[in-house]
């Protein structure tokens, strides 16, 4: 069977992947001749996506994750240069003697790898870095802590893709698509899609099957998911304040509850160590570290907190917990978002590190799994036509 092969070229961030991983799977339940070739652009990015539970049993299903400077000797420059060069000559000579399709999130704006476009610049696709469309409010808390004008986007044009795909109409990358004539797929969320989360439900009991030990621990309490993502500064909290203070504040509030299970789901940039060190503290048997998927962990747990409008937060809300985000926003910020949170719809409570008794008073509550209706905006959903003019480009 000839494979059909998409070159995706991932950001240093995991977030990039868990755009494209919903829309890979889509894509290849259409179309099994599908072969994706994701490739990093650091060992640490790749260990991140590795590590996540879900994707490291998921990725062979799809194809394959490299690392474009290689796995071995990375520390060396002249290695990881070498590296470099032979799999950007790779990628040319399969992308031209077979038809193969692009997409990056910017990776392929500057030099060297900014020659890929120039080899494939008819099927070459800009993907959204914002899972759930660009949100004014964290553009302008950015603006805020860098004492910019505010309502403003300062992110830099890309200009090296021939499709754009978005999941805003208000990015500044729409309005610069229309004036160059080039085609733009508005899409659905890719974490909002059905599809997806149905399977993260179905994926949650072979989960809990194989790890009865997690499983014993959380019967018969109550289930916060802590998303837990930084121990130093943060873009939108108030500079007297860090994720280490919040962190300290958030568990001393939680460890006062009764009958309740902890799961500590830690960003990928957590200083792991110091996390553990922090937890066992704490001596409490009822605080896990768990490293699935956030929308696995959230099918057993009825609350999700952080300290900030984490884009996981959107994951936890859509999977019908009661999402709380517990903070400290400087009183410019909060100024400007009216005393709510940036994105308001993912937080259905909005507390200052402060409001403990009401804090503890919420999760106290006995809650049910909700029924979400997320649209992100756009004007229409793109899907059909973009997943039609891409397997058509194979042709």
């Amino acid at each position: 069977m000839k494979k059909k092969t998409a070159y995706v070229f991932l950001n240093d961030k995991t977030n990039s992947f868990d755009i494209f991983f919903p829309l890979a799977k889509k894509l290849k339940k259409t179309e099994k001749k599908l072969f994706f070739k994701f490739y990093v652009f650091n060992k640490k990015t790749h260990n991140d996506i590795k590590n996540n539970l879900l994707f490291k049993s998921e990725i062979p299903k799809l194809g394959e994750i490299n690392i474009m400077s290689g796995k071995v000797f990375s520390e060396v420059k002249l290695i990881r240069l070498l590296y470099t060069f032979y799999n950007i000559i790779k990628i040319t000579f399969f992308s031209l003697t077979t038809k193969s399709a692009f997409f990056h999130f910017k990776a392929l704006e500057k030099f060297p790898f900014n020659f890929l476009y120039s080899i494939n610049r008819n099927n070459c696709y800009l993907v959204d870095g914002d899972p759930w469309g660009y949100s004014e409010n964290i553009n302008n808390a950015i603006n805020i802590r860098n004492n910019k004008k505010v309502n403003v986007q300062h992110k830099p044009l890309h200009k090296n893709y021939s499709k754009l795909i978005t999941f805003s109409k208000y990015w500044n990358q729409v309005n610069y698509s229309k004036k160059i004539n080039k085609p733009i797929y508005f899409l659905k969320s890719t974490r909002a899609e059905k599809d997806w989360l149905d399977f993260c439900k179905a994926k949650t009991k072979s989960f809990l099957d194989k790890n009865r030990t997690l499983k014993n621990e959380i019967k018969g309490t109550k289930v916060i998911l802590y998303l837990f993502g930084t121990f130093t500064d943060i873009v939108t909290v108030d500079q007297s304040y860090n994720g280490y203070k919040l962190f300290l504040k958030t568990m001393e509030v939680l460890t006062e509850i009764n009958n309740i299970t902890i799961i500590i789901k830690p960003h990928p940039n957590v200083d792991l160590n110091y996390l553990y060190y922090l937890v066992s503290k704490l001596n409490n048997k009822k605080i896990i570290i768990n490293f699935m998927h956030i929308s696995v962990l959230s099918n057993i747990c009825k609350f999700a907190i952080s300290n900030y409008m984490s884009l996981a937060m959107g994951d936890a809300w859509l999977s019908g917990l009661t999402t709380i985000e517990f903070t400290k926003y400087s009183d410019k910020l909060l100024e400007y978002t009216n005393n709510n949170s940036t994105i308001p719809q993912f937080a259905d409570y909005f507390l200052n590190i402060d409001e403990t008794k009401k804090l503890k008073d919420i999760l106290n509550r006995q809650t049910k799994v909700e029924k979400r209706k997320y649209k992100n905006a756009i004007p229409k959903n793109d899907y059909i036509i973009f997943a039609n003019d891409f397997l058509k480009s194979f042709n």
